[in-house]
């Protein structure tokens, strides 16, 4: 059954709470002598947990070890790319046999981990990406425009910041920030 490797990959999570181990320790003996390369399987033992509160703990490391390339850590100084994004969400999708894209939400996130890290060509691309891939987006644009502003570029600020207003009339964060810019005008 495991002879050849899975169009998708393979997980297994195993988890047992203080109660007999033996045939979760075989199975674990098992797939530690068995189990080709391609299937990623962890056991994880909990010997504070009995037969009836394991699972929740189960559930939640479970779907972190299932997931666990899936996250971004927003409060890193690290240096990455759109292209790296990119890259990171191509990986999940072979991962997972389908098309995995980064949503709006993820792409200003990164952007704003990359704005707060000084990393301030790597979030105006990140932003730019966002802007090309949700163009009735006033928050991308807003975002987009504060990147500019941070760099030091004021009329691409400006220009991203009526263009935010331009699709949402009632951001106000985006009429404060383009009287700021303007200076005190408007």
């Amino acid at each position: 059954m495991m002879g050849t490797a899975h169009p998708h990959n393979g997980k297994l999570f195993i988890t047992i709470g203080n109660e007999n181990t033996q045939k979760v320790d075989a199975l674990a003996a098992q797939l530690k002598n068995n189990a080709p390369a391609w299937f990623n399987w962890d056991l994880k033992k909990y010997p504070d947990e009995n037969h009836f509160s394991v699972p929740y703990k189960s559930l939640f490391d479970g779907l972190k070890f299932i997931f666990k390339d899936w996250f971004i850590d927003y409060y890193t100084s690290e240096s990455f790319s759109y292209q790296d994004v990119e890259k990171r969400f191509e990986l999940l999708s072979a991962e997972f046999g389908y098309k995995i894209a980064p949503t709006e939400d993820f792409l200003n996130n990164c952007g704003y981990t990359q704005l707060r890290a000084h990393h301030l060509d790597h979030a105006i691309g990140l932003f730019t990406e966002n802007v090309k891939q949700h163009p009735n987006s006033f928050n991308a644009y807003d975002s987009l425009g504060e990147a500019y502003m941070n760099a030091g570029n004021k009329a691409l600020a400006i220009s991203n910041y009526k263009k935010s207003l331009e699709l949402n009339p009632h951001n106000e964060n985006g009429k404060d920030m383009l009287r700021k810019l303007e200076g005190g005008r408007k």
